[in-house]
C-alpha cells in the first residue's frame, strides 16, 4: 500500500487540470477578497485592519498556528506525510542555509518539482523568489554587485 493518497496521485497524475483547479479556486478567493475590500470605504477598511491586529494580539497562538498551517500546506504540497514533514524538519539546523540568520525561517521549495530545498529566512526567501529561481537571473545579479564592488 503506497503513503500516497488518492488526491496526491491524481494531482501528480493530471498535473495540468490540477493547475487550472488551483488557478480558478485562487481567482474565486481573491475575487471575494477584493470584492470584500471593494465595498469598504478607506476608514472602514483601516477598521477592520485594526481588528484584525488587535484579534492577533489577544490570541497569541494565532500567528503561531497561521505559520503551522502555512508550514504543513508546503510540506503536503511536495507530498510529505506529517510524519515525514517532523522527522525532516527535526532534521534539519534551524538557520537560514544562505545567511545563517534564525529569524523569519521558511521552508523554501521548488514550486515546479514539488522538492523541499531547506531553510530560508524570509529575506533570502523573497531574494530568490524576486528573481524567480532563475540560476541566470541569479548570475547577472552577483556579477552587477562584483562590478560596482569596490573591495574586490
Amino acid at each position: 500500500m503506497s503513503d500516497e493518497s488518492k488526491s496526491t496521485r491524481w494531482r501528480r497524475e493530471n498535473p495540468e487540470k490540477w493547475k487550472k483547479q488551483r488557478e480558478a479556486y485562487r481567482d474565486k478567493r481573491n475575487k471575494k477578497r477584493r470584492d470584500k475590500y471593494a465595498c469598504m470605504s478607506d476608514g472602514d477598511r483601516d477598521v477592520y485592519n485594526q481588528e484584525r491586529r488587535e484579534r492577533r494580539k489577544r490570541d497569541p497562538e494565532a500567528k503561531a498556528k497561521s505559520r503551522k498551517y502555512q508550514r504543513l500546506s508546503v510540506l503536503r504540497q511536495c507530498g510529505m506525510s506529517l510524519e515525514q514533514a517532523r522527522d525532516w524538519y527535526d532534521s534539519v539546523e534551524k538557520v537560514c542555509e544562505l545567511c545563517g540568520s534564525t529569524e523569519k525561517l521558511g521552508i523554501d521549495h521548488d514550486h515546479d518539482k514539488k522538492v523541499i530545498r531547506g531553510l530560508l529566512c524570509r529575506s533570502c526567501n523573497l531574494g530568490i523568489g524576486h528573481l524567480k529561481d532563475d540560476y541566470v537571473l541569479l548570475s547577472n545579479a552577483l556579477d552587477y554587485l562584483r562590478r560596482y564592488d569596490d573591495s574586490l
